[in-house]
């Protein structure tokens, strides 16, 4: 391997590693304050290059099903605000009547809709609100609505079932305490995102203690 005096020693087909900062170099300078390394050879230099990396595979529509799902929890669906009417809170009783119709119903808007972004993608997601089911904690059937009205108040409509979702009481809970009612609104969010598209269903569930106590009519002879 001939000595050049600027280069110092190098040869055909020869490279040299520079052992300071892990680099490949075409030639080796020698001076006072730098030794060459030792020589290796252009096919081990080849040979320990890293591979080139490969791309990352797109997601599958499992995968970006599953990231709808940790992504649902930003578009804020409201739970069911549970609704009674009349208003066991604020009558002079402060309690539902055995015998009485109660009007149920929720106030929460029915849809939602947004494009959010999240894993670097974006994702259409829209929520619908099919129905809500509602249990009494009385012991009776489940009752699941797909329209509810609000109690409107008013001497008019005292004592009137509501047309689309209500419950009667037919037996207190007082003196013992109250019943726990239950609505669950079932909504069908619709989702697109990476090609991809479907459905994922979404109930929501929300809790209230209801008092219900008997009127006792006075009579006096």
């Amino acid at each position: 391997m001939p000595y050049d005096p600027v280069y110092g020693y190098h040869g055909d087909g020869w490279v040299f590693v520079d052992e300071h900062h892990g680099e490949v170099i075409p030639e080796c300078v020698v001076d006072v304050m730098y030794v060459c390394p030792s020589p290796l050879d252009l096919a081990d230099v080849a040979a320990a290059a890293p591979a080139a990396s490969t791309p990352a595979a797109a997601p599958t529509f499992a995968e970006t099903e599953a990231m709808v799902t940790r992504v649902l929890v930003q578009l804020e669906v409201p739970k069911p605000s549970i609704r009674l009417g009349p208003d066991p809170s604020v009558n002079e009783w402060n309690m539902a009547v055995v015998g009485h119709p109660v009007w149920l119903w929720t106030d929460e808007p029915a849809t939602r809709s947004a494009t959010l972004s999240a894993y670097g993608y974006d994702f259409d997601l829209s929520a619908s609100r099919d129905s809500v089911t509602f249990t009494l904690g009385d012991g009776s059937p489940a009752l699941t609505c797909t329209s509810t009205t609000p109690y409107p108040g008013g001497a008019a409509v005292v004592g009137h079932p509501s047309p689309d979702c209500g419950h009667v009481y037919t037996r207190a809970s007082l003196p013992a305490g109250s019943y726990l009612v239950r609505a669950t609104a079932h909504w069908t969010v619709s989702w697109s995102a990476l090609g991809y598209s479907g459905t994922l269903p979404m109930p929501l569930t929300s809790l209230r203690r209801v008092p219900v106590g008997e009127l006792q009519s006075i009579r006096q002879s």
